[in-house]
């Protein structure tokens, strides 16, 4: 069994748990044992909270998204007969290879590349969610990041009573939700219950729960492809009217190609099998998707 020291983010082994647990001991007694801070605890601003991991920055002040030469491996699954018999394991699978680029507040940048190409992954990785095995990611300022997408509901409960948990996991103020849920669309479906919502109904409230904490850079995981033609004319409003009025960095991860898609965006990143192979205007990127067989 392993042993975690959150101090230091490492693993320890069964030989070196006993003698850690004995120097945290003898600190204890001597009375130079410090308790820990809490790590969920909402950071001072302008100090952006985020694990003490491999890849983060801790702390940055300037309004920005810098991404350095990222990298992302998962490993493959292999039968359970090959692990028993002792085979080697295949080598991991890298999702993205040293992708880097950089952003400012008021663009809106569209995530492309085909099924599996690593926009996902780059996205969760910009929210803290999976830690690269080397690169850098810096992001200011506090409160910084809002993921958007449908997943992780609690279905039983309603709009607003997800909302509402949603606000106290992340120290967020429950007061703003009538306005949030006024401002996606969704203030007549407040009471109804996720598992009755339709597709785009929760995209909305993806969308929700991501400006819980109004945050200054907003990660949108193909929310409109639950959407209906009016919803997508409503969210292409509703980012151009944060980047105007507020000056919001947005990134968006979407499939869609349709004609006028690329008017949506100020900037486009183009990822191929995890390398980013575009980085610039939106209708070259735009077309070379869709040119794709």
């Amino acid at each position: 069994m392993l042993d975690v020291d959150r101090r230091r983010w490492r693993c320890l082994g069964p030989r070196d748990a006993e003698p850690e647990r004995e120097r945290e001991r003898d600190d204890f007694e001597n009375g130079s044992h410090r308790p820990e801070p809490n790590a969920f605890a909402p950071a001072a601003a302008p100090v952006l909270a985020l694990p003490a991991r491999r890849g983060y920055a801790r702390a940055v002040t300037s309004p920005r998204l810098l991404v350095d030469a990222l990298c992302v491996r998962f490993p493959e699954p292999r039968p359970l007969r090959d692990a028993l018999r002792l085979r080697p394991a295949p080598p991991p699978r890298t999702v993205l290879d040293a992708v880097g680029f950089q952003a400012g507040p008021g663009e809106v940048v569209a995530l492309l590349g085909a099924n599996g190409a690593g926009k996902s992954t780059l996205l969760r990785v910009l929210a803290g969610l999976v830690a690269p095995i080397s690169g850098r990611v810096e992001i200011a300022p506090t409160p910084a990041l809002g993921l958007a997408d449908e997943r992780s509901f609690h279905w039983r409960l309603t709009v607003r009573e997800n909302l509402a948990f949603s606000a106290a996991l992340q120290g967020a103020d429950a007061a703003r939700i009538p306005a949030l849920l006024a401002e996606v669309g969704l203030a007549d479906r407040a009471d109804t219950p996720v598992r009755a919502c339709s597709t785009g109904m929760r995209a909305r409230l993806g969308m929700a729960r991501a400006l819980l904490r109004d945050p200054a850079i907003l990660l949108l995981d193909e929310v409109e492809r639950g959407l209906d033609p009016p919803g997508r004319h409503w969210l292409a409003d509703f980012l151009d009217a944060r980047r105007r009025l507020a000056g919001t960095l947005t990134l968006v991860a979407t499939h869609d190609t349709a004609p006028g898609a690329a008017e949506r965006f100020t900037r486009a990143l183009l990822l191929d099998s995890g390398r980013l192979v575009h980085d610039g205007p939106p209708a070259p990127a735009f077309a070379r998707l869709e040119a794709r067989p």
